[in-house]
């Protein structure tokens, strides 16, 4: 029987039908069975946890989920996820815009640099101590201070004319005097030239302790023409500079020839001193040292035959000398004051001591003689003998000065020096034997000089 055309999509639920038969078909009794073995190996095979492991926690109770409200249409509005809660804190806010604050004036703090504790920076230098440089005066610890002086002392003029002795007389076969020096009235001069030398160092962080020592000298010397009829007077090296040599003239010629020849006297001062300093004031421009010490004086008058040299000793074997060695403890005051690059210095001391005085003759003065009238007679003062008397030895010195630079300064200044009992040649070329006469001494002088700091 042929079927209508619209048969072909037949009736709905019969095509239904058809297809849930088809998947639902019912399976044999043994594939059940054996589908139930193998899910019960795979669930023996699984691994058993541990008491190792921790506990879960349990879930945090939570209100039950509300039931949404049925919307208009009549269909249940979706329930929306609750919110995740974040673990970390909330961010700062972001601050509001503020102007800088306002900067304060810094004062100098002197030197050329400003340094201020309350800002955190380095420097490109490190601040100036102004304390030290005060002290120093013009910086540095170890000062050198030389200084060139002009000055001038008191006369010694020469008592009486001196009869020589030869070393040997014979030389005349015993006739005739011996030679005759008019050293009469002469005398070496009140001026002269010398040096200044001054060193120290100072001690510690402070410059309260110190060390100094200091050297001056003063020379003055005058040079004569003597005549000495029947008798030449040579020297080997040059006019003046080696040992005199004195040589009669053959009989026939002697009294129509007459020698000439120089002669010198020298007056030369010199002292030595070291000195412990401690500060006692100190201010930003000045300050004021206590000195304690050693001194030592020297004063010698010679009288010798030649001129005055530099390069030999020779002189010493014709020579008449009296010399003064004085030895004392010291102690003293010494400061400055400072203002604008000027500066004032000076100190003041006295030595306390004793002075021995010394006499030498060597050559043809061994045994010299003074003229008294027309006759010589020997010098009293060569057979003294040697004592020492108390003496006293006080300085001053004054300087002015500029300062040059950090470690430098020139200055002028004054220097007065005078001891209290010294033996002149005046006083030894004396007549007859009675003690030796002491004198006072002192010298006084000018200098020009520099300061160097290191």
């Amino acid at each position: 029987m042929r079927m209508p055309w619209w048969s072909v999509f037949g009736c709905p639920h019969r095509l239904l039908g058809r297809a849930l038969r088809k998947l639902w078909r019912p399976a044999p009794w043994w594939s059940v069975v054996a589908s139930v073995g193998v899910g019960w190996g795979v669930a023996q095979g699984q691994p058993v946890p541990g008491d190792s492991l921790p506990p879960i926690p349990p879930l945090a109770a939570s209100s039950p989920p509300a039931t949404p409200a049925p919307s208009a249409s009549g269909r249940p509005t979706p329930t929306l996820p609750a919110p995740v809660v974040n673990p970390l804190p909330p961010l700062l806010p972001v601050p509001a815009h503020e102007p800088p604050l306002a900067e304060v004036p810094r004062p100098p703090m002197g030197g050329g640099i400003e340094y201020d504790p309350g800002y955190q920076y380095l420097p490109e230098t490190l601040p100036q101590r102004p304390g030290n440089a005060d002290q120093y005066g013009a910086g540095g610890r170890w000062w050198v201070t030389p200084s060139f002086e002009l000055g001038w002392m008191p006369r010694s003029i020469v008592a009486t004319d001196l009869r020589l002795r030869l070393n040997d007389p014979a030389m005349r076969g015993g006739n005739g005097p011996c030679p005759v020096l008019p050293s009469a009235g002469t005398h070496a001069g009140q001026f002269g030239a010398g040096m200044a030398l001054a060193v120290g160092r100072w001690f510690g962080q402070n410059n309260i302790h110190g060390l100094e020592g200091n050297f001056y000298f003063l020379n003055s010397a005058t040079t004569y023409d003597a005549f000495m009829p029947g008798y030449v007077v040579s020297f080997p090296r040059s006019r003046g500079t080696a040992a005199a040599q004195i040589l009669p003239y053959p009989p026939a010629v002697s009294p129509v020839v007459v020698g000439t020849f120089p002669f010198t006297l020298d007056t030369f001062f010199a002292t030595v001193e070291v000195n412990y300093r401690r500060n006692m004031i100190g201010t930003p421009h000045a300050r004021l040292d206590l000195l304690a010490g050693y001194r030592y004086g020297y004063v010698e008058d010679a009288l010798y035959l030649g001129d005055s040299s530099d390069r030999y000793d020779d002189y010493r074997h014709n020579r008449f000398a009296v010399a003064n060695h004085f030895h004392g403890g010291q102690i003293g005051l010494a400061g400055e004051v400072r203002w604008e690059g000027w500066y004032v210095a000076g100190a003041a001391k006295i030595a306390l001591g004793g002075t021995t005085p010394d006499l030498t003759t060597t050559g043809a003065f061994a045994g010299a003689e003074g003229l008294i009238g027309h006759r010589f007679r020997p010098l009293g003062a060569l057979a003294q003998e040697e004592r020492t008397e108390f003496a006293v030895l006080p300085t001053v010195n004054v300087q002015l000065g500029h300062r040059l630079g950090e470690y430098s300064r020139v200055f002028v200044g004054y220097s007065f020096a005078y001891l209290s009992h010294v033996t002149r040649i005046s006083d030894a070329t004396r007549l007859g034997f009675s003690p030796l006469n002491t004198n006072d001494f002192w010298v006084q002088s000018i200098g020009l000089g520099a300061d160097f700091r290191f």
